[in-house]
C-alpha cells in the first residue's frame, strides 16, 4: 500500500479539522462534529487548494463546514455553543435536609433514619 503524502497545510480557506487515514480512505471531523470520508487524492487537493469549485466534493465540504466563510464560522461557534451549553447551567436537582432525626427512609436522602 502506498504512504500517503500530505503537504503542508498553509491555505488560510480552511476551516480547522483533524484527519486519519483508515482503510485506505481519509476521515476528515471538525469541532462542529461534522465529518465527511474522502479518497486520498481528493484530500491531497483539498489541502493543496486545486480542488474544483464546481465538484461536489467542494460543496460538500463547504456545506460541512470544512472549507472557511462567514456562514461555516458561524455554524461552527454555534454548535460549540450548543454542544458546551450545559456547563453553564447549574444542579438540576436540589435536596434540601431539615432535619437529622427524621423517620422517613428515603434512598437518596443523607439523613439518618431515627424515631
Amino acid at each position: 500500500m502506498k504512504k500517503l503524502r500530505i503537504p503542508e497545510v498553509h491555505n488560510q480557506h480552511l476551516m480547522p479539522f483533524r484527519w486519519r487515514e483508515l482503510q485506505g480512505r481519509i476521515l476528515l471531523t471538525n469541532d462542529a462534529g461534522d465529518y465527511l470520508w474522502l479518497e486520498p487524492e481528493d484530500f491531497g487537493d483539498f489541502i493543496a487548494g486545486s480542488l474544483a469549485q464546481e465538484s461536489p466534493i467542494h460543496e460538500e465540504l463547504k456545506n460541512k463546514n470544512f472549507i472557511r466563510s462567514t456562514e461555516s464560522e458561524r455554524n461552527v461557534m454555534d454548535g460549540l455553543a450548543r454542544r458546551d451549553s450545559h456547563l453553564l447551567v447549574g444542579p438540576n436537582l436540589h435536596i434540601v435536609i431539615l432535619t437529622l432525626r427524621c423517620n422517613q427512609n428515603c434512598v437518596y436522602c443523607h439523613a439518618s433514619r431515627k424515631s
